[in-house]
């Protein structure tokens, strides 16, 4: 199901619309987490809004301490996070993001380039409420439920490793 673009803010729109753009020129769309910080395998558009994101955390109620993996786990119907088979943090394109373009999503307009999500020109059509649908809601949930807990779980510890 395509959605309609909210707002997160400013630098964490800039930041997932250019995570979105870096991958869709990685070989299958997807990459190891940590790489979208070392300059050798992101784009220097990804690293400067990685760091932008990081010099304005407080306006966008970010702990300076959070990892890419929070911010990006607020775009669920964008990127897909799970871990490779070795284990490691990885992330890649959904169905959605692969079907859209991050200046359709995002809009084209010179806002969205500084990462302002705009609405589309035309309203997405509303899914009809079946039981399928229903069904792909409620998993879709409950995948949302289990990242938002696993975010928490990672803030937690950060939060707990700094009181150290």
């Amino acid at each position: 199901l395509l959605c309609q673009p909210q707002t997160m803010g400013k630098f964490k729109d800039a930041f997932c619309m250019a995570v979105w753009k870096h991958l869709l020129r990685v070989h299958g769309n997807k990459q190891v987490m940590s790489a979208l910080r070392q300059p050798a395998h992101a784009s220097e558009e990804v690293i400067q809004a990685w760091a932008d994101l990081q010099a304005n955390a407080p306006a966008e109620r970010l702990k300076k301490s959070s990892g890419v993996k929070v911010v990006l786990a607020e775009r669920l119907n964008l990127f897909e996070i799970y871990s490779d088979a070795k284990g490691t943090p990885s992330i890649a394109l959904t169905p959605e993001a692969l079907s859209r373009s991050p200046e359709e999503f995002f809009g084209a307009t010179e806002g969205a380039a500084a990462g302002v999500a705009e609405p589309l020109a035309e309203p997405l059509p509303e899914a009809p409420a079946d039981e399928e649908t229903s069904e792909l809601t409620m998993l879709a949930e409950a995948q949302l439920e289990e990242a938002l807990a696993e975010v928490a779980a990672v803030e937690g510890l950060a939060v707990a490793e700094q009181e150290d």
